[in-house]
């Protein structure tokens, strides 16, 4: 996102993979672990700054072996082994490898166990508890049978205990990547008008976002407009914009290795009562649950903020099933997954912790539209909210109380 420069100190990617891997090798601690094999394309580039090749993700091209005191082992794709192994300077060239082929549910495995055993075995891992986070349950049964001294356990919740916080680094990485979906925003709000395909505006939004770097967007993309706001249709069509139409809009990227997104709310010419007042509600939502964001707040606590919003106007029954925060980071959605409002969540908040507030509101049979999702991407600071992305609100959509308390 920002150039190096002899005159300011930006992020610091040596002292991020330092940090990373204490958090890892204390998660380990904890969970009663003693080497982890990891698959996912999130905990590669977790160890080993490994920038993945996101698609297809139905198969497992790298991986990673880890034990405390020693540098991870990494193993890339065949086709992609050349170039990595050329540029990554942090890990030892023999730690290195080729991937010898796709790890997936199948019936034969071996090539690849016998690679990834032997490196494990080059770690020294002989007994213990060794955990991985996702393979088919064929594999899965191939790799306990070859490793009759190791218990092989869960290790998926380790990865996502060391990941849960953020280190000063990784939320700076997020705050330049936050300011280019902000940018995102500022296109979409120019390119939403009579007119326009959905396709349109996600097309534009995503030339801004992969302007700036992105290497994948956050999600498939979301611009609803008029009827595909409510029921929300999770994708963008193409269909034609008209006036009085209620767009919502979700899009965001990841910038060096960390995840970014925001949505906003859109008007195509003037909106009636009713969309201000939904709008008016999920805004107000959001931003009770931003007053309360700071460590030792309870999820119960954040589901009331927003409830004591919507029940005043009788919008609670239509927040959507899904979360009202949900974790960020190196994953484009993880946890905690805290839901709405009548749903029992046990989280306490720590400094670190880098959510989405999330608050949407599917309301049927509104003419133009009354689907609203308003969400920003926070880190939860020492004293309160730090709010990472900052794109503007329609304030068309605002109503005149509300404009007055406009963040």
């Amino acid at each position: 996102m920002q150039f190096a420069a002899d005159w300011r100190t930006n992020v610091d990617f040596g002292r991020l993979r330092r940090d990373r891997i204490r958090k890892v090798e204390r998660a380990m601690d904890e969970h009663g672990l003693g080497a982890l094999l990891v698959f996912r394309p999130e905990n590669t580039r977790y160890l080993c700054s490994l920038r993945p090749l996101w698609m297809p993700t139905w198969l497992f091209l790298n991986a990673a072996a880890f034990v405390p005191g020693h540098e991870p082992i990494l193993w890339v794709m065949t086709d992609d082994y050349p170039h990595r192994a050329a540029v990554i300077d942090w890990l030892p060239p023999e730690h290195i490898r080729p991937f010898p082929g796709a790890i997936e549910d199948s019936a034969d495995a071996s090539a690849t166990l016998d690679a990834l055993i032997g490196g494990l075995g080059d770690l020294r891992v002989t007994t213990g508890r060794l955990g991985v986070d996702i393979v088919g349950v064929n594999v899965l049964d191939q790799l306990r049978s070859r490793l009759p001294d190791i218990d092989v356990v869960d290790g998926e919740w380790p990865m996502r205990t060391a990941r849960r916080t953020k280190t000063p680094d990784e939320i700076e990485l997020m705050r330049q990547g936050c300011a280019a979906v902000d940018a995102a925003f500022e296109v979409v709000f120019d390119t939403v008008r009579p007119g326009m395909r959905e396709t349109e505006v996600l097309a534009a939004a995503y030339h801004e976002l992969y302007r700036f770097g992105s290497e994948v967007p956050q999600s498939a993309g979301i611009v609803a407009s008029g009827p595909h706001s409510s029921p929300m249709a999770r994708m963008a069509t193409d269909r034609v914009m008209q006036n009085g139409d209620l767009v919502w809009v979700d899009v965001g990227g990841c910038f060096n290795g960390i995840f970014c997104e925001a949505s906003r709310a859109v008007i195509v010419g003037s909106p009636s009562r009713r969309q201000v007042e939904i709008h008016d509600a999920c805004y107000r939502a959001q931003q009770a649950v931003f007053a309360l964001l700071r460590p030792g707040v309870h999820a119960r606590e954040l589901q009331a903020a927003a409830q004591a919003q919507l029940d005043p106007v009788g919008l609670t029954q239509y927040l959507q099933k899904g979360p009202l925060l949900h974790g960020i980071g190196v994953g484009s959605a993880e946890p905690p997954w805290i839901p709405g409002p009548g749903h029992q969540y046990d989280l306490v908040l720590e400094e670190g912790m880098t959510l989405s507030v999330v608050p949407t509101l599917q309301v049927p049979g509104v003419p133009g539209g009354g689907g609203v999702r308003l969400e920003d991407q926070i880190a939860v600071g020492a004293n309160g909210v730090d709010r990472l992305t900052r794109a503007r609100y329609d304030k068309t959509l605002l109503s005149d109380r509300t404009a007055e308390t406009y963040l």
